[in-house]
């Protein structure tokens, strides 16, 4: 709980943001943008400084005289630039080792907690101290960037620190403050295309290290408000990090993915592009903090949240700019997807029939299937081969929107099978069923009979059998006069088994429908209307049979994979 004396270091600190504001205003009108720009640096050090004097505990006010400190190296850096600079860093670290609060534990599950030893408390604070002043400089190259991460990893920490029940004074009102000058000073840090300088930088790296260190001192989950910085940059860390080793080792930057320049490829202008990069970390940094706060039931939806309003925002930005095909076929990893109404394929398919004169086939892919074309090239070519190919699944939906092809409609296994045998039966097309258990095909067909009265069933044979006796099953198919053959063995299976025997069966429509017999037959139920309509069928049939959890398993990774596709950085290629 926020004691009151808390409460009032807050207000102490909007008085002084308010004030700033009002100096600020003034300045505008006597002073050059040079000369504001100066007067403000000066405004933001002292009032942290004073800040610092009049109400901070000893830890809090070696903090700001190390991120003082930390700015007058970073002068020195500018004006006299020389390598060895960045080794002061290293010196103001291990300094604040001996004058100032440590890392001296992490938190482990169950509640319990691992001690540092002296030396490793002081290597671990050396390393953390070291390490902020030095990315932030290296992530203002980026003019507008750091401003608007400041403003993204002060909002977080306040939350964070005015949430946890450890008493933090603190680390509350360095949080505050942080966030409050960042606002006040928005035209300096927030400016779109220009940089906050290496002194600033180096000040607002030593206070966020040092704010997070006060918050663990003082006995805050290491794991929350330690590592929420970090996770908050856990992407401009990793691009940074990659950019270092690029020019150390002579390696092409070119080749690593910097979501930044992704956006700026797929034409996002420069302002756009960094309040994504910054939407994007604080949805990062919001689910490392909700994930690991003590929020009970809602830690976890809280975590899943900001995942998905990253996800959100990051395909909601970029869809739209991705090369697109026809949007007549759509593509998704050499697949290509028929994006036609079922009206269009149910007419599609008479005319086949009608003419009678090929072996045609119609396969309905799923988001599982599409997952297996990345590395299954047979597969690919008899998907790429066939006659029709219509987006069963909602994940395969679900991840062309993303690219931004706008699907008509979804067009389930089960249901097209349906429709064609409603077709059949007003025709009379004598229809063929293969695959399932013994007996499925059987009940499948004895309930579309009774369902479409007239509907000729010309055939119907399990899905045991070896590949030897395809010549002998094709030959009794060819023999019943089916003119519509339904497949039903699963996904690769009765793809390959029609590829494989297609000329074997000229004049007749093959249709991949997957385990459509079990539904149809009434050994499994349907999904109702409103799970169908919420796109969790899949999740209705898996409850049904439970088996299913490792094929489904596989699921989030079709979804990262396709998230990789829009941002642009998925290396997929299709061999030659």
């Amino acid at each position: 709980m926020i004691s009151s004396f808390v409460w009032g270091q807050i207000a102490i600190v909007m008085i002084t943001a308010i004030a700033c504001l009002l100096i600020h205003k003034n300045l505008k009108r006597v002073l050059l943008p040079d000369q504001r720009d100066y007067v403000r640096d000066l405004t933001l050090i002292g009032s942290i400084a004073l800040l610092a004097i009049a109400m901070g505990s000893r830890s809090a006010q070696v903090v700001v005289a190390f991120a003082v400190l930390a700015l007058v190296v970073g002068i020195a850096r500018k004006y006299y630039p020389h390598r060895l600079w960045s080794l002061a860093y290293i010196l103001i670290g291990m300094a604040f080792c001996a004058f100032g609060p440590r890392i001296s534990f992490m938190s482990l599950p169950r509640g319990e907690y691992y001690y540092f030893s002296p030396w490793a408390s002081v290597m671990v604070t050396t390393i953390w101290m070291t390490l902020f002043p030095l990315l932030l400089q290296e992530l203002d190259q980026t003019p507008g960037l750091m401003g608007h991460l400041l403003a993204v990893v002060w909002l977080l920490m306040s939350i964070v620190t005015f949430v946890l029940p450890q008493h933090t004074p603190d680390a509350v009102w360095l949080s505050a403050a942080g966030l409050a000058f960042t606002a006040v000073f928005w035209s300096r840090h927030g400016h779109p295309f220009r940089r906050l300088g290496e002194p600033l930088a180096g000040m607002w790296g030593v206070l966020i290290a040092g704010t997070s260190i006060l918050g663990v001192s003082k006995g805050v989950t290491f794991t929350v408000l330690l590592f929420l910085p970090l996770g908050l940059f856990a992407l401009p860390i990793l691009e940074t990090s990659l950019y270092v080793a690029s020019r150390a080792f002579a390696v092409d930057l070119t080749r690593f993915p910097s979501l930044y320049r992704r956006f700026i490829s797929m034409g996002i202008d420069h302002p756009k592009a960094i309040r994504l990069v910054a939407l994007v970390c604080m949805c990062l940094g919001g689910a490392v903090a909700s994930s690991e706060l003590p929020l009970g039931w809602a830690s976890r939806p809280l975590t899943m949240a900001f995942l998905g309003a990253g996800i959100a925002v990051v395909l909601g930005s970029t869809r739209k700019l991705l090369p697109k095909s026809d949007m007549r076929w759509p593509v998704l990893w050499g697949i290509r997807v028929d994006n036609v109404s079922l009206t269009y394929v149910l007419s599609k398919v008479c005319g086949w029939i009608e003419s009678g004169d090929l072996a045609r086939y119609v396969v309905t892919p799923d988001a599982l299937a599409a997952y297996r074309s990345r590395t299954d090239a047979n597969y690919r070519r008899i998907v790429r081969a066939a006659d029709m190919v219509l987006p069963d699944g909602v994940g395969l939906i679900w991840g062309l929107r993303c690219l931004g092809y706008r699907v008509q409609e979804r067009i389930a296994g089960v249901e097209f099978m349906d429709q064609l045998c409603r077709v059949a039966a007003a025709q009379g097309w004598p229809v063929y069923l293969l695959g399932g258990k013994p007996g499925v095909a059987e009940e499948a067909a004895c309930k579309l009979s009774a369902r479409y009265p007239g509907l000729v069933v010309a055939g119907v044979h399990d899905g045991y059998f070896n590949e030897a006796q395809d010549v002998l099953i094709c030959e009794e198919i060819r023999n019943s006069g089916a003119r519509l053959l339904f497949v039903g063995m699963g996904s690769p299976k009765q793809e390959i088994w029609i590829d494989r025997n297609l000329k074997g069966l000229n004049g007749i429509v093959s249709v991949g429908v997957g385990g459509s017999f079990d539904v149809l037959s009434g050994r499994l139920k349907r999904a109702p209307i409103l799970w169908q309509r919420m796109g969790l069928e899949w999740l209705y049939r898996t409850v049904q049979e439970p088996w299913r959890i490792k094929r489904v398993s596989r699921l989030p990774i079709f979804a990262i994979l396709v998230i990789m596709t829009c941002l642009g950085i998925d290396r997929w290629r299709e061999e030659p």
